[in-house]
């Protein structure tokens, strides 16, 4: 195939991504992948289109590229009006490891929808990497959802930075049983790190 008919086969594989039929869905992502980084451009662009169900798959399908092209799009997506779209690529994010990704994790900690904001959270504490640990802190500090507080709690428990039990201790008083739990359980996570090192 010349570059004309890979990108046309691109074009139609992406537009298969809005099929109601699962079986095409999935062949079309499966093509997308296999085409790998011939596919970047397209996908950002699908993403940047507007029809929000491509755009959610072409996201999980970019984050999948190894390609350095699909960081600029994820990230432009991490900032997109639709908010399904803005928690799948800070979901995604997660687990890509670079500064950029970072950085957005840690913005998304401060989105206007709670559901991003938590996702940020979830992200981070999965991520394993203790160099969240000061923007997890601020959020926690800015917080006044408790559903905010716990998710952040069982973040810095699951990161493992010695540094957060004086704020994680502050919540061992709350109202919210689920928070008083989350903060019981990352405490206990967080001195048993500290006693080891």
């Amino acid at each position: 195939m010349d570059t004309v008919e890979i990108q046309n086969w691109i074009t139609t594989l992406i537009a298969e991504l809005d099929n109601p039929d699962v079986m095409q869905r999935y062949q079309a992502r499966q093509a997308l992948l296999n085409l790998g980084r011939a596919t970047v451009e397209s996908l950002g662009r699908a993403i940047e289109a507007g029809n929000a169900h491509i755009a959610r798959q072409a996201a999980e399908i970019l984050a999948e590229i190894a390609d350095v092209r699909r960081m600029d799009f994820l990230l432009k997506a991490a900032h997109a009006p639709d908010p399904i779209l803005r928690q799948k690529v800070i979901l995604l994010l997660g687990n890509l490891i670079c500064e950029e990704a970072q950085v957005a994790l840690c913005d998304a900690l401060h989105d206007e929808l709670e559901l991003v904001r938590v996702s940020a959270a979830q992200a981070i504490g999965e991520s394993g990497n203790s160099q969240f640990a000061p923007c997890l802190l601020d959020a926690l500090e800015a917080s006044t959802s408790e559903t905010m507080q716990y998710t952040i709690i069982e973040a810095l428990g699951k990161l493992g930075d010695p540094t957060a039990i004086p704020a994680v201790t502050k919540y061992l008083d709350s109202d919210n049983a689920h928070v008083r739990s989350r903060a019981e359980q990352a405490l206990q996570a967080l001195q048993s790190k500290d006693e080891n090192e």
